[in-house]
């Protein structure tokens, strides 16, 4: 078994607050509060200090508390509550460079989608070890972060999620950075299909389970309790020859070397990313 781990220094800003140079107006970000004594929620604007009753027509919301109704708020509009509220809002250039285009997120996209700057430096790794004429399926695509980048490398890219909004959003995103028409988008679930599929590569980048996965102890074998990874990287690997697997930066190694013995990957290595000298996950490049 080779397993050898890299360190792989990448430059951004994975918490700018700065909007890019010749962009559109900035998309506004709006707080939902609660009043008490009216027992009624209201909204506040982070750029302009408007605040109101009625739910904003546009823009992004994030609640203040836990205390407020989440259910008011548009799934597709919401941020994960946080402690700054700006937390994740801070982070929306370093996940699209193209956010104020019109990027379309949800809730969950906020924690789980890519840096770009990583993601494009997975896409060209995996892609150069097979090819620009590669075919690469994304199992878990969700707002299309890393297949964006897969399609702006490969020749195409099939990729899964088994939410419908979640796609549609993949396919809004791709449009933005003129790749759609190198991106088939399915919902359905990777695992269903798996062994029905053949690749050129496979790019994981599995549920971590949310904030569980910053935690100490946080275990790789089992995510989100149904996707075993051992079989998970076993069934990429009966698809394509090169797999890559994005997990968090609290990964054990030697956990994950029992995981990859489970999956009879003989050669594989760890490459830990580091983006403006903090470390923010490892890819693990398989084959």
């Amino acid at each position: 078994y080779s397993d050898d781990v890299v360190r792989q220094p990448l430059v951004g800003s994975p918490q700018s607050e700065e909007e890019p140079v010749c962009s559109p107006p900035q998309r506004e970000l709006w707080v939902q509060g609660f009043d008490f004594e009216v027992n009624l929620p209201y909204y506040f604007c982070q750029t302009s200090g408007v605040s109101q009753w009625e739910l904003p027509d546009e823009g992004f919301i994030v609640p203040a508390t836990s205390e407020c109704p989440l259910e008011l708020i548009p799934f597709e509009r919401r941020l994960p509550l946080s402690d700054p509220h700006t937390r994740y809002w801070r982070k929306r250039y370093s996940l699209f460079s193209a956010f104020d285009q019109g990027i379309r997120m949800n809730e969950a996209a906020w924690y789980s989608v890519t840096p770009e700057i990583l993601a494009k430096h997975q896409a060209e790794k995996l892609v150069s070890e097979v090819g620009t004429e590669a075919f690469v399926v994304d199992a878990f695509s969700g707002v299309g972060g890393n297949a964006i980048q897969l399609a702006r490398c490969a020749s195409h890219v099939l990729a899964f999620d088994i939410c419908t909004n979640t796609i549609e959003n993949a396919k809004a995103n791709a449009s933005l950075y003129g790749v759609r028409h190198k991106i088939d988008l399915v919902c359905c679930d990777f695992f269903t299909v798996a062994s029905s599929l053949k690749a050129d590569a496979v790019f994981l980048s599995p549920p971590w389970g949310g904030k569980a996965s910053s935690m100490p102890g946080f275990s790789i074998s089992r995510l989100v309790d149904t996707i075993d990874t051992s079989d998970m990287v076993r069934k990429a690997l009966q698809i394509a020859p090169k797999v890559a697997l994005y997990l968090p930066k609290v990964t054990s190694m030697k956990e994950l070397k029992g995981v990859m013995r489970k999956a009879g990957a003989r050669k594989y290595q760890v490459e830990q990313a580091h983006i403006n000298k903090q470390f923010v996950a490892i890819t693990v490049y398989i084959g």
